[in-house]
């Protein structure tokens, strides 16, 4: 990896408005009954465009099966990297849709994709090929789930 590819990505993480992101997991967890979120707030990059509301976001897990089975961030729909690319383009139709356990398609000029994984090198791939595909607002988690599992943790009341 260049030295000219870390140059960018910090440049694009330090244009990237984290409260904005923040605010929409944080909701987006603290609708999900008994669930845990992290306190200190989500780190990501978003590539283009202004935030649509929480109710607009997908949280995406492109970890492994075996990832996925030793723990998820509530309400994240799993879809492993590997099948991501076909994903892209099927959860943009009602059946698509249901196969990834969503309520209504995505919409590219619409939702919100917010891709993690592990450490957040493989969401960061993720976050390129929804771009690739046409998405106008994707980010991912930097720190992913390792991140995620070591914040202080409140339960919703």
């Amino acid at each position: 990896v260049s030295d000219l590819f870390f140059s960018e990505m910090t440049a694009k993480i330090n244009e990237t408005n984290l409260d904005a992101i923040r605010s929409i997991v944080q909701r987006k967890l603290m609708a999900v009954e008994g669930s845990v979120a992290p306190t200190a707030g989500v780190k990501a990059e978003p590539l283009s465009g202004s935030h649509p509301d929480a109710d607009h976001t997908v949280l995406i897990d492109v970890r492994s099966d075996e990832e996925w089975r030793a723990g998820i961030i509530p309400t994240a729909v799993h879809i492993p990297m590997h099948k991501l690319q076909d994903a892209l383009t099927l959860m943009t139709s009602d059946e698509g849709a249901r196969t990834y356990g969503l309520t209504k398609p995505v919409r590219k000029d619409e939702h919100h994709l917010l891709f993690y994984c592990g450490a957040g090198v493989r969401s960061l791939a993720a976050l390129h090929m929804a771009e690739g595909a046409g998405f106008r607002f994707v980010s991912h988690y930097l720190g992913g789930w390792d991140d995620y599992c070591q914040r202080p943790v409140i339960i919703p009341s």
